[in-house]
């Protein structure tokens, strides 16, 4: 996919809890991508291109796109127990039914 960051705030002390708002920053992105297993690599056969063929063209055909925008902030309480927010939208490109909202709590991996 295709990601663009982009810093909005750093370092910022929250009311009397020591949570500190460490950066705040957002994310315009753009994905594409699909998943899949080939037929014959699992049944161990010898290969039939013409199938080959026709499940690499099948495979192109199901490609999902999606667009997207998220907000991202990194917060530090009592200046060592990190954690992270992020809250985003997305909209399938190849589905016609509305975007999704999603909000993530922790660090990413």
């Amino acid at each position: 996919g295709l990601n663009s960051p982009f810093n909005i705030e750093h370092s910022l002390k929250l009311g009397p809890l020591s949570i500190f708002l460490e950066r705040l920053s957002g994310a315009f992105f753009f994905d594409i991508g699909n998943a899949w297993e080939s037929s014959s690599s699992s049944s161990g056969n010898s290969v039939n291109i013409n199938a080959e063929i026709n499940e690499i063209n099948s495979i192109w055909q199901d490609f999902k796109s999606s667009i997207g925008a998220e907000l991202k902030a990194d917060f530090n309480y009592q200046y060592d127990l990190p954690f992270t927010i992020r809250l985003g939208a997305a909209k399938a490109l190849t589905d016609p039914h509305g975007y999704d909202i999603y909000i993530t709590l922790g660090s990413s991996f």
